[in-house]
């Protein structure tokens, strides 16, 4: 599922590059799952995703999927990829209740009764997914009322004086760039591909 192949459609990536022994090992206690009632001692939960989530095109997971998950911190900023409950405090012991710095105790509490006879903890992670950029209204093509949206979210360039920042809306169908600002480039990358969208 995750070994390199020949042909690689249908292969599996570990989103947090965090391969090894996990069984019993301290250095992995960050990403175990298993047991937050008994033992927190093994990463038996992952969330593995195909290469279309990891390429930075289109939806996209939220981390650097090339760095390995931290070994000294819950909150990797490198990662939105998370062990729901697991602050690392808890290395073959049951999940920290007081002083569970990413839940508190709780909700660590209700994860321990969860998980008696045999549980495990969740995993999550955040994906991004891309914005109908040029197409204000994500109909699927760009029209004049596109165009209009556009103007309205004009704010001009980021180091102008006066600078206000553009709605998230406006940011999300009209800011092409990504610099936090719509300007007279994004109006440009409209203009490209305006004929493109056309139905």
């Amino acid at each position: 599922m995750v070994g390199s192949q020949t042909n690689n459609d249908g292969r599996f990536f570990d989103p947090i590059n965090t391969p090894g022994s996990w069984n019993n090992n301290s250095s992995f206690r960050y990403v175990h799952t298993q047991d937050p009632a008994m033992a927190m001692d093994d990463r038996h939960d992952q969330i593995l995703v195909s290469v279309d989530l990891i390429d930075g095109v289109g939806a996209d997971y939220i981390g650097e999927p090339t760095i390995p998950y931290s070994t000294t911190t819950w909150d990797d900023p490198h990662h939105s990829y998370r062990c729901w409950g697991n602050d690392g405090s808890s290395y073959d012991d049951p999940i920290t209740t007081t002083g569970n710095t990413m839940v508190g105790p709780d909700i660590a509490q209700a994860l321990i009764y969860s998980a008696l006879n045999g549980g495990h903890l969740p995993v999550y992670l955040d994906l991004q997914i891309p914005p109908c950029f040029g197409d204000a209204e994500c109909d699927g093509f760009a029209d004049a009322e596109d165009w209009l949206a556009l103007a309205d979210c004009m704010t001009g360039p980021y180091a102008a004086t006066g600078f206000t920042p553009p709605s998230a809306y406006c940011a999300g169908h009209s800011d092409w760039d990504s610099d936090g600002d719509v300007d007279l480039v994004d109006m440009a990358a409209f203009q490209a591909t305006y004929a493109d969208m056309q139905p």
